[in-house]
């Protein structure tokens, strides 16, 4: 079993933590929490025991509410008890109450109550982390030299090479299509699971009259029925049907692919409508925006799901912001779609051009517009304006454009 950090939060802290759990394991230190780590019919307490005796460094994240926790003491009292290295971080400046003062009121903290510290605060626990669980660093490189091969050396590597080629390039995926109860596709490459949401087709109000002038005039709009990603696609899927990983920011599988063109996304749709059959595609405008507002049934919020930006997706305006896994920066929307607000923006097939006042039925974008540049939707993790992480909102880039945060969800034609 890897060595791991086990992580003792109080729930109200749970976004903070969070962000710097995903900074350690992008960074390879591997971490537990409890958030996404005990599944439905297991018993709470009995997952927390195995995991503080299966870890081999306890993190404890200090603040007001935590320190309260009853969970918490009993955890940290569980670590002392098995002899588990316990490392405290302040998320604020509350002392520890007196259950707490004993057992680790003399341990050195690591300190990340404030933007000034936090980053200074990262490198010293990652450090800290680092030498407790004896993280070794990337082997120097090795000199062969190239004067001295021995021939059967020299075949036994083409050889190799030519097995990893085969496996790595050419091996079609094993690929699995199942229609699930509700009419979504439950789609499977090799070990690598995805869901596509059955969208009802209807009609609605595209665009915004009191935003900026390209999201207006409002129009009516009509949609046929489709398919679209539960989530944004993934870097697990790229790598399982591309047999390469094009994203910047790297360190979980789950995490959305990025630094991908419009062309890109094109040749990655145009290769799983091949492995499976099915018609994939980017989303149109239209449908992103219709799926984006609830479908059918959907509400006029702000974002997608809610008008709380804070609900649906993890964003810190002029602090540090991180791209985070799937399913894990919001709750859903009412169709059971994640992340169409922030995380990576989202390409769509349209060509940008101006809103029609007129109803329009299907629309597939401006085939006539002289403007070079797609649509993209969503807004991202990076951006400093949250009004562009609004449903509404219409960002472009050029074909060839790729940026660590440009990314991409799958639609798919119902028939």
């Amino acid at each position: 079993m890897s060595k791991q950090v086990f992580i003792s939060y109080s729930t109200k802290d749970q976004l903070k933590v969070r962000q710097v759990k995903q900074h350690l394991e992008q960074r390879g230190i591997p971490c537990w929490m409890a958030d996404n780590c005990i599944h439905s019919g297991e018993q709470f307490k009995t997952v927390i025991v195995k995991a503080i005796k299966q870890c081999d460094v306890f993190l404890f994240f200090s603040s007001e509410d935590a320190n309260k926790s009853e969970w918490t003491i009993k955890e940290i009292n569980t670590a002392v008890h098995l002899g588990k290295p316990i490392v405290p971080v302040k998320l604020d400046d509350a002392p520890y109450n007196d259950s707490i003062l004993f057992d680790i009121g003399c341990l050195d903290y690591t300190d990340l109550s404030s933007i000034t510290k936090y980053k200074s605060g990262l490198g010293k626990l990652e450090s800290t982390l680092q030498g407790l669980l004896e993280i070794e660093k990337s082997e120097t490189k090795r000199r062969i030299a190239w004067w001295k091969p021995v021939l059967w050396s020299l075949l036994a590597l083409l050889l190799i090479g030519g097995i990893a080629a085969w496996y790595f390039f050419l091996r079609t995926p094993n690929v699995v299509t199942e229609t699930l109860p509700n009419g979504d596709l439950a789609i499977t490459v090799d070990d690598v699971q995805f869901r596509m949401v059955r969208v009802e087709g209807g009609t609605f109000i595209m665009g915004s009259n009191t935003r900026d002038n390209d999201q207006r005039p409002q129009h009516k709009v009509q949609v046929f029925s489709y398919y679209i990603g539960e989530t944004e696609v993934t870097q697990e899927l790229w790598q399982a049907v591309m047999h390469k990983n094009p994203s910047k920011n790297r360190g979980q599988a789950n995490l959305p692919v990025d630094n991908v063109s419009w062309a890109q996304c094109q040749a990655f749709a145009e290769r799983l409508s091949e492995l499976t059959g099915c018609n994939f595609r980017l989303p149109t405008e239209a449908e992103w925006e219709y799926a984006a507002r609830g479908g059918k049934n959907g509400t006029d919020t702000l974002y997608a799901g809610s008008d709380d930006l804070s609900k649906v997706t993890f964003y810190q305006q002029g602090k540090d912001r991180y791209v985070m896994p799937v399913r894990t920066a919001g709750m859903p929307n009412s169709l059971g779609l994640y992340d169409l607000t922030g995380n990576v923006w989202e390409w769509c097939s349209d060509r940008y051009g101006a809103y029609y006042t007129e109803f329009i039925i299907n629309p597939h974008g401006d085939a006539d517009s002289s403007v070079e540049r797609h649509i993209k939707r969503g807004g991202s993790w990076y951006v400093d304006d949250p009004s562009t992480l609004t449903i509404t909102f219409r960002g472009t880039g050029g074909e060839q454009e790729r940026r660590q945060d440009y990314g991409l969800r799958l639609c798919c034609d119902e028939n």
